[in-house]
């Protein structure tokens, strides 16, 4: 995927290649031990027939944050299978650079939905998509205000991506807790938001789990 970008110079590629050479590190690292513990057993049985080739050293760190948060960021507003696979890799992989990391699941109960789901337009799936695990027959929303995406499963429930912050100056109104449990977030206009969550693993939040395919 890295290749498939004109500029090689551009955040996307190095963070791909980045992240390639690291696991490629990675993985030779620990055939190479293994192979050593194998040597320092004096097991006459056991043959290598090649080891691993000699790999740079390489690590994320090497990339800097601001470089690889917004190459996922390109990344998962793709719509092509690489891009899909990349997604499902850095889930794995690189999951504290992702845009999006953690997501709520609202009931159609919830009082508080229709103020928010209200916003929300049909958009396309793309890699970032990846991250709710949709059904085929979910419905793909984006909350324009947002830029976070959601789905709606054929029960009415929404699984939405919680936003790292609000896009408004607007004072704060209140902070509510529906009786479903979801966060909410009032502006002084009236405006509703999902309550933004910074880190995973917080209270409320959910980490978000890959789809079996795409």
């Amino acid at each position: 995927m890295a290749l498939s970008f004109e500029d090689l110079s551009d955040a996307a590629p190095q963070t791909l290649m980045n992240l390639a050479r690291t696991w490629q590190h990675e993985a030779a690292d620990n055939a190479n031990s293994d192979i050593r513990l194998a040597a320092a057993a004096g097991n006459d049985h056991i043959v290598f027939p090649a080891v691993p080739m000699a790999t740079p050293l390489a690590r994320p760190e090497d990339v800097s944050e601001p470089i690889r948060r917004a190459a996922w960021a390109t990344i998962m507003d793709r719509t092509d299978d690489l891009a899909f696979d990349a997604v499902a890799i850095a889930m794995d992989r690189a999951s504290a650079d992702l845009p999006f990391r953690s997501f709520t699941d609202i009931h159609p109960d919830d009082p508080i939905l229709a103020g928010w789901s209200d916003r929300l337009t049909p958009t396309q799936r793309t890699a970032a998509f990846y991250t709710l695990g949709p059904d085929p027959d979910d419905q793909l929303l984006l909350d324009p205000a947002t830029d976070a995406i959601a789905v709606r499963r054929q029960d009415g429930n929404i699984r939405a991506i919680n936003p790292g912050s609000l896009p408004t100056a607007e004072p704060l109104s209140e902070v509510i807790l529906s009786p479903i449990g979801t966060v909410w977030i009032r502006v002084k206009n009236g405006a509703v938001y999902l309550a933004p969550q910074q880190q995973p693993g917080s209270a409320g939040e959910t980490r978000a789990e890959p789809a079996a395919q795409p």
